[in-house]
């Protein structure tokens, strides 16, 4: 994740709306850590999965649907 973040960070760094769109990926980050931690697999698989949606969603700018979505630990 910190990886990811660091070079999120790097990518997009001059863009409107970056900061806040960081915030909610480090929120999301956050709530899946939680879940594992419970051992909560189905609530983490749902989160994971509506998070890697929206993502697809806002990067590829229309409807992408969960056809589109590369989940590569699924």
């Amino acid at each position: 994740m910190a990886t990811h973040l660091r070079t999120a960070v790097l990518r997009t760094f001059d863009r409107p709306g970056t900061r806040e769109d960081l915030r909610k990926t480090v929120k999301s980050y956050r709530k899946l850590v939680l879940l594992l931690d419970a051992r909560d697999a189905e609530g983490a698989q749902r989160h994971w999965r509506a998070h890697l949606e929206a993502e697809a969603r806002a990067r590829l700018r229309g409807d992408a649907g969960p056809a589109a979505v590369v989940d590569l630990f699924g």
